[in-house]
């Protein structure tokens, strides 16, 4: 394995074009057809030593053999193990690609189709440890009350669970820029301070379970423009299953556990979003929800 690594690197192909020092993130392209990343470990004589990235070796190249990645912005490679911020939650991945500070995931666990481009106020080292951020946004909390990273809650429509990321300035000034768990970058706002609450401390009794009764299917491509996608019935372990046009879909049964607070189908259509969903209490209690996957919730509200 290292002889063959070894080859890659005499091998390389692309032609230095950037002042590089100790730190910086290169790639470089083999005969092979496969692109390699790393990180320059050394410096000697005009010889680089590159650490590569998912890979445990190094090896000293020329500078001719390699490019340095244009990274002012990205703070994780291609191949990083990292946490991903999903609904308040931390999940584990990798990172697949990365274009400045956007970075495509791979959520460990799960198929393809749930793979995203997320920004770095969402990753976290694998371990618990975030990396330092580099952003246009305006760090300084002025007279706010709030700080970087503190979990609010945010008005837009109604009160959503969010992340302080950012402080306006400019045209945006007194604003603070929030992003709202468990949906895509593309749906940060900059919402004025008086939108903006801390979370309420009531706790949810969670001994019972989902309540019986109708829940909406929301799909949330967006935070601000959910779709109906469907609806299903709860009755003491029972559901039925209607399409966006109310018409019954099929049948099945479920049980709940208390201890993980999740909602296991034993049998009908729902178990195709999964076989478990998570279960939540909102609002103090006024909305049921049942997280069918990322971005598709059963939502049940009595007012």
């Amino acid at each position: 394995m290292k002889l063959f690594l070894t080859l890659v690197a005499c091998t390389a192909l692309y032609v230095y074009s950037f002042a590089q020092t100790i730190g910086s993130k290169v790639t470089f392209s083999a005969v092979d057809g496969k692109t390699y990343t790393g990180t320059v470990k050394d410096i000697s004589n005009n010889q680089y030593k590159i650490k590569y990235d998912g890979v445990d070796f190094e090896a000293w190249l020329k500078r001719e053999q390699f490019k340095l990645l244009d990274n002012s912005t990205s703070n994780y490679s291609v191949g990083s193990k990292v946490e991903i911020l999903w609904s308040g939650s931390w999940y584990k991945g990798e990172i697949l690609e990365v274009n400045n500070d956007k970075y495509k995931i791979h959520y460990d666990g799960y198929g393809s189709n749930w793979d995203e481009w997320v920004t770095s106020e969402r990753l976290r080292q694998q371990g618990g440890t975030m990396t330092a951020t580099n952003t246009s946004e305006n760090t300084s909390t002025g007279n706010s009350k709030y700080k970087i990273g503190q979990h609010v809650e945010a008005w837009n429509v109604d009160w959503y669970k969010a992340t302080v990321i950012g402080f306006g300035s400019g045209n945006y000034e007194g604003y603070i820029k929030v992003h709202y768990d468990g949906y895509s970058s593309g749906s940060d706002q900059y919402i004025k301070e008086s939108n903006i609450r801390l979370p309420k401390n009531t706790t949810a009794d969670y001994t019972s379970g989902p309540r019986n009764g109708r829940y909406t299917i929301l799909s949330y491509g967006s935070v601000t423009n959910p779709i109906t996608i469907g609806y299903f019935d709860l009755a003491n372990g029972n559901y039925t299953y209607y399409d966006a046009g109310k018409n019954v879909r099929g049948r099945g049964s479920y049980v709940y556990s208390a201890d993980t607070k999740q909602v296991r189908w034993q049998s009908g259509p729902l178990k195709e979003y999964g076989e478990v969903s998570n279960f939540e209490i909102d609002r103090e209690g006024k909305t049921h929800k049942i997280r069918l996957n990322r971005a598709t919730i059963g939502s049940n509200s009595v007012d």
